[in-house]
């Protein structure tokens, strides 16, 4: 049943189901024109000088931020430690880098970028559903991640639904705000992308029931786009039209832009659509199957098994393309270009590799998670590497 809108909700058509909170990466002000660092001055990606004239973006260099290459759970400085399999990244209001890293250690890591430090914020080495404290939680193949604007973590975790951690200045909490045993008809066990907008409402991409979800801060929780037929079954398909007439397939990574439109990656349909508050879902770019680095607008540009999505300041949607081994960059007008990754050059095939550098030089293997902090910096959780990667923008 459709419920009423509030008027402080963006003016999607909703359907109630059930009741029980990515931080917001569009800083206010702040654009790639008008970058600044932490101190308010100028930073290394930024994109004015001192008498504040604007640079031209002309390139980017990619960098490893954290991680050996080998599988472990090691905490340390950023070229020491290990990570295992790294699934999603997000940016907090600290910038810390928060980090999914999934199956065997089932853990959510820390990094601080400045300090190219790594530390574990939440999770026992153990597959369970255990709430309490950080160190001794456990969670079940965890997926997803998001950070609010006071610095509550969101897990979109496997098996066990959606977690939240509570950090304090003395006490650090795990707990499950939206269980599978809540009076709903979904059970919320194969969520995957999380975001969270400047007014703390939560945008959920539940990839196994292929509709898109949205919490507010008090719990509420309504489908905002796709449709549960009876059983709670996933209605899989392409078609765009009203949100709650809409069909996705594969739903993975989810942004929403500072005027309330909701972007999903679709893994199975490879492509990337959007959902504007007027209620109306289109395709933004991609052909509908899965194709090579084929750059363009629209449906004449290619994806192969597209997962983490982020929007930067800029207004720019960057996408994690894990079959292609790249990440893509997507305009609001949906032009899609190849940002960083290798590829063939007859056949322009992305190249799986671990090289730093030039981003048209550098190389990933099976990229999946996605971020953008205020300055344009793009972090990566390079899955198949077993690393935290970073992508700088350079400005002339």
């Amino acid at each position: 049943m459709e419920s009423s809108m509030n008027a402080n909700q963006p003016g999607y058509p909703m359907r109630t189901i059930g009741t029980f909170a990515l931080f917001a990466l569009l800083a206010a002000g702040c654009s790639l024109s008008t970058a600044v660092g932490p101190d308010g001055g100028a930073d290394a990606a930024d994109a004015s000088d001192d008498v504040n004239q604007p640079k031209q973006l002309v390139g980017y260099e990619v960098s490893t931020l954290a991680g050996t290459g080998e599988c472990g759970d090691d905490d340390d400085l950023g070229s020491r430690a290990t990570f295992c399999n790294p699934t999603a990244v997000a940016v907090g209001p600290d910038d810390f880098v928060y980090v999914i890293d999934g199956d065997p250690y089932n853990n959510i890591r820390k990094i601080d970028p400045v300090q190219n430090t790594v530390t574990t914020l939440a999770g026992a080495w153990a597959v369970a559903a255990q709430d309490g404290p950080c160190a001794s939680a456990h969670f079940y193949g965890p997926s997803g991640v998001a950070v609010d604007k006071s610095g509550n973590v969101y897990v979109a975790d496997g098996m066990n639904g959606l977690r939240q951690i509570t950090v304090t200045a003395t006490d650090c909490q795990v707990t499950s705000p939206l269980s599978s045993s809540s009076a709903v008809p979904i059970s919320y066990r194969a969520l995957n992308g999380l975001t969270v907008n400047a007014s703390g409402d939560l945008y959920i991409a539940d990839g196994g029931h292929s509709v898109v979800l949205r919490m507010d801060p008090d719990g509420n929780i309504a489908v905002i786009a796709g449709q549960i037929v009876v059983g709670g079954k996933p209605n899989d398909g392409h078609v765009d039209g009203p949100t709650l007439s809409a069909e996705f397939n594969g739903l993975w990574g989810i942004a929403v832009d500072a005027e309330g439109t909701v972007y999903v990656s679709e893994s199975g349909n490879n492509d990337i659509r959007k959902m504007t508050p007027d209620g109306q879902v289109t395709t933004l770019a991609g052909a509908g199957t899965g194709g090579t680095l084929n750059d363009g607008v629209g449906t004449s540009a290619t994806f192969s098994n597209p997962t983490g999505l982020a929007i930067g300041a800029d207004g720019y949607l960057y996408v994690a393309d894990t079959g292609n081994n790249a990440i893509r960059r997507v305009s609001p007008t949906g032009e899609v270009t190849t940002i960083a990754g290798q590829r063939a050059p007859h056949t322009n095939e992305g190249i799986a590799g671990a090289d730093d550098g030039p981003s048209d030089k550098a190389s990933f293997n099976m990229p999946v998670g996605v971020a953008v902090n205020s300055h344009g910096v793009i972090y990566v959780a390079d899955s198949g590497n077993k690393k935290i990667r970073q992508i700088t923008p350079i400005y002339q």
